[in-house]
């Protein structure tokens, strides 16, 4: 055999004996793997060492050193083999001794888990130390604790957790990889309840999703032990080991017992928990009743029975009495409590309660007593008074529970209930408004019906649906009306109203009847409306009525329907609807006056020129005065035609009131059946009056006068002096009346109608408006006098008219101060009729005065202006009031004033009763002058004007 082939094969054996060694040391550190590292390195040195003595001998390479080879050959195949042989052994001891180890660290972690769970008083504290144990005792690589719900929330929820500290990571990343992403080990031992192993993440297929994670996070295995309370997964215990396999057999039993341990742990906390809520909730519900009871405005006691030997009941015991108790009895809470009933109170046994008390412990039947005065005295509660108390006793064991209210405000309540419900009958039965209470359930009801049914637009569901409305009548019933409802429909009784009260319905009041269900089914509060209605005797009436509609359906049996007699005001609306009409006729008769006058002022002015150019005994002369005679007469006439206009202000002046009463009386019976006796002195004074305004007075007393004639008679008119004192009427502020008195031979006014004769609409005949007597009083009322009315029926009446008289002296100032123009004075006439322009100019100019004529107040500014500018002003400017189109003369004036301050103007119209005409000097003109004016009337008011004064 060669030697050298020996000698490898020995090295290769060698070798691989010492590669051996060298894992075992490293895999297992046992000794045993040095023994035979130690072996192989003796042989390879003994090797050495025989072949460098053979070098230093120059032994040859004979036979003998082929056996040494063979021989180190051999023992090398025994090590190796040797070695091979071992390493199993070798390994099956260090498992064995890792094996122990886990399991003293699971039974060290398994024994302070448990022991946590002894001592813990907190179920997150607990999960928390389980977690942080886990991990550092039992020396996994993460713990963490969910919960499948928590605070009502579902899913899974982190509560506790521990490790990965040196990776840095948190528990949501976790929980997220393992809960939240289909079928893994967590999600799978809450849902079967079980524990599940996964023993190699990086192999088992199932864990494909997580396994990036794992690496990252440096696990290879983990186990999901559910926590199982009563039958339902409560949460999971998660476990994870840095080594594949890291969860064997009898590591997954023990670890089971201790999630089974920390269940219990929580039911027991759990338990505990709700033990301490209920104990406290019980403290918190005993403190509430003993405040509620201490402080209850009702006396609470508990008594316990005393007896003798016998077994009778001699004396109570007082175990409890809250502070209305100490009150009621008067003594305080440390004497009543422990006492004797009867030696504390022997007014308990003087009243018979405390035999009533023994009865109900005796027979366990409860006491009531209504309505038990207790007369308490001043040293009880600081002052002596009655109370009235409810009393109840029950038994209680050997005892009983008493308890006082106090009623006596209740009482006091009811007697007032019935005080208030005898005044709301007193009110209801004498209120002037006619009130029913009416019991509207039925509508109700039926509204409620049609709005089940799918009803929405009620106002056009009515419409449609007539016959629903008509029926409105049978569903409402009247239960009750007061006294003015009674007297409003002419019934006898209430009785009689409520049993035909179906017979006061109208055809009219179904529109209403339609407004009142509309408003109902809409959820109005209130409905107003007008209808109309018959009295049982057959009378129309027209009413308002007012239906104050409730929330509450129950309250719709008794509603309160308001009722407003409306039947005079329609009355004196439909008066003033006749008064309007007038009073546009007097505003017609008011325009036809003005344009008359300027007619009569033109035909009046070239009368009077006329006149001036004939001979006094001319025929033609006598015939021009007759016509001037009938123009003064078509003067009057329109004067009276403006009495039917009640515009303006009072034109006052010096007025000559006899002619003016004969003038006005004589037009008034003009046609009439009537006629008038007339009785005025020749002295009776003048008065300062508005002459329209009082002709329209006499006219309105006479017209009425020949109306309560209707087969006409005779009218007296009477008119005196009366002097300081004479009449007996103290409202009359002046020291000089004149009393016109007019009296007819009518039937008389009743007393219950001359109070109301002056009021406007009232009127005792048909067709009329009832205005001209409240406008007469209105009239004299503004002149400072006085109207009166003496009737007794049967009897005529006559209505006496006071007006303050001026003196004598001032009537005549006027004539005396008579002043006539020169006849040389520029005058300027605007007016914007031609006629009395060319009629005007031509009477001035027959005096001598120089004329220029305007047809407007433009064309007048620039007259005055040319006129002032060339050194020729004007001595007098003479204004139309009103100018069709044009400028008038109230905005003339204005502008006239501003170019001269000193201008002299007089405002002229044929509307006499203008406000302008009572107060021009109020807008700046010094004189005024009415159409149709004569000569005489002309040149006195110009001259006056001129001369510096006013007229």
């Amino acid at each position: 055999m060669d030697i050298f082939l020996v000698l490898e094969i020995s090295i290769l054996f060698q070798v691989t004996a010492l590669i051996i060694a060298f894992w075992l040391i490293k895999v297992t550190g046992r000794k045993e793997a040095w023994i035979l590292l130690a072996a192989a390195l003796t042989i390879m040195v003994a090797r050495r060492i025989f072949t460098f003595y053979s070098l230093y001998t120059g032994t040859s390479a004979n036979s003998f050193t082929l056996s040494i080879e063979l021989i180190e050959l051999a023992v090398s195949v025994l090590l190796a083999a040797g070695m091979a042989v071992a390493v199993p052994f070798i390994q099956s001891i260090k498992r064995s001794e890792e094996l122990q180890i886990d399991i003293n660290r699971s039974l060290k972690m398994f024994t302070l888990s448990n022991e946590a769970i002894v001592t813990a008083t907190d179920e997150l504290s607990l999960l928390q130390y389980i977690c942080r144990v886990i991990f550092e005792v039992g020396g996994y690589r993460y713990a963490w604790v969910g919960y499948t719900e928590l605070n009502g929330k579902p899913h899974l929820h982190h509560v506790a957790h521990a490790g990965f500290k040196e990776a840095g990571s948190e528990a949501p990343l976790i929980i997220r990889a393992d809960a939240e992403q289909g079928i893994n080990p967590i999600s799978t031992a809450i849902r079967t309840g079980k524990p599940v192993v996964c023993n190699n993440t990086h192999s088992d297929p199932s864990y494909g999703l997580w396994r990036n994670e794992a690496v990252d996070l440096g696990y290879l295995s983990i186990i999901s032990l559910p926590l199982v309370l009563d039958n339902d997964v409560f949460g999971v215990l998660n476990i994870y080991g840095e080594k594949a396999d890291s969860f064997e057999l009898s590591e997954v039993k023990l670890l089971q017992e201790m999630a089974d341990d920390l269940v219990y742990g929580v039911k027991a906390l759990r338990a505990r928990e709700e033990h301490k809520r209920v104990e406290e909730a019980l403290h918190r519900s005993e403190e509430r009743i003993r405040a509620s009871i201490e402080n209850m405005p009702d006396a609470f006691s508990i008594f316990t029975a005393i007896r003798d030997d016998s077994g009778r009941i001699k004396d109570f015991r007082i175990d409890y009495a809250n502070a209305a108790a100490c009150l009621l009895s008067g003594l305080g809470s440390s004497e009543l409590g422990g006492g004797k009933l009867l030696e504390l109170l022997p007014d308990y046994n003087d009243t018979g309660l405390f035999d009533e008390f023994c009865k109900v412990v005796e027979t366990g039947q409860p006491l009531i007593k209504s309505k038990q005065t207790v007369e308490l005295e001043e040293k009880k509660i600081g002052k002596g008074e009655k109370r009235t108390y409810n009393l109840r006793a029950v038994k209680l064991e050997d005892g009983l529970v008493v308890a006082w209210r106090d009623i006596t405000e209740l009482k006091r309540a009811v007697e007032a209930l019935w005080v208030s419900e005898a005044r709301y009958q007193t009110i209801f039965n004498t209120a002037a408004v006619p009130i029913c209470v009416e019991d509207f359930s039925q509508v109700k009801a039926a509204l409620t019906v049609l709005k089940s049914q799918g009803v929405t637009d009620m106002r056009e569901y009515l419409g449609d649906h007539k016959e629903f409305v008509r029926s409105f009548a049978q569903m409402v019933t009247i239960h009750d009306v007061n006294e003015a409802a009674v007297k409003l429909y002419e019934a006898e009784n209430r009785e009689e109203l409520l049993n035909l009260q179906k017979d006061i319905y109208l055809p009219e009041n179904f529109p209403v009847f339609k407004d009142i269900l509309v408003a109902m089914a809409e959820g109005k509060e209130l409905y107003e409306g007008e209808t109309v209605n018959r009295s049982l005797k057959g009378k129309r009436l027209n009413i308002w009525i007012r239906i104050t509609i409730p929330g509450d359906d129950r309250e719709f049996e008794n509603l309160l329907v308001s009722i407003f007699d409306i039947t005079e005001r329609r009355k004196m609306e439909e008066e003033l609807l006749k008064a309007q009409k007038l009073e546009s006729l007097g505003v017609l008769a008011g325009g036809i006056a003005h344009d008359f006058n300027n007619m009569l002022t033109v035909m009046l002015g070239n009368i009077t020129l006329a006149k001036m150019k004939l001979n006094k005994d001319d025929i033609v002369s006598e015939r021009l005065e007759k016509a001037e005679n009938a123009i003064h007469r078509a003067k009057d006439l329109t004067r009276n035609l403006l009495t039917f206009s009640l515009k303006g202000e009072l034109s006052k002046k010096m007025v000559a009131i006899g002619e003016l009463i004969k003038e006005t009386a004589n037009f008034a019976v003009s046609g009439s059946r009537s006629r008038c006796e007339l009785s005025i002195p020749n002295d009776l004074w003048p008065v300062e009056a508005d002459e329209g305004q009082i002709s329209q007075v006499i006219h309105n007393i006479i017209i009425n006068a020949d109306q309560a004639m209707p087969d006409g008679g005779t009218i007296t008119v009477q008119c005196e002096n009366i002097a300081s004192g004479a009449a007996d009427l103290p409202l009359l502020k002046e020291s000089r009346y004149i009393r016109i008195s007019i009296k007819d031979q009518g039937a008389g006014i009743a007393p219950d109608g001359r109070e109301k004769i002056f009021d406007p609409y009232f009127t005792t005949k048909e067709g009329k408006s009832g205005l001209g007597l409240a406008t007469s009083y209105s009239i004299i009322n503004k002149h400072g006098g006085l109207i009166s009315v003496d009737s007794e029926p049967a009897d005529g009446a006559v209505l006496h008219i006071y007006l303050p008289a001026i003196e004598a002296m001032r009537a005549e100032k006027s004539g005396e101060e008579r002043k006539t123009l020169k006849g040389n004075e520029r005058v300027l006439i605007m007016d914007d009729e031609e006629a009395v322009r060319e009629v005007a100019e031509g009477i001035l100019n027959s005096i001598g005065c120089e004329i220029e004529l305007a047809q407007d107040g433009t064309e007048a500014l620039e007259l005055y202006l040319k006129a002032r500018e060339a050194g020729r002003p004007f001595d007098v400017v003479i204004l139309d009031l009103t100018v069709s189109g044009g400028m008038g003369g109230i905005e003339t004036i204005k502008k006239l004033l501003a170019i001269d301050n000193d201008v002299k103007a007089i405002v002229s119209t044929g509307y006499s009763n203008d406000p302008v005409m009572a107060e021009y000097r109020r807008y700046g003109f010094r004189g005024a002058l009415n159409k149709p004016y004569k000569l005489q009337e002309i040149n006195e008011v110009l001259s006056s004007v001129i001369a510096g004064g006013n007229s």
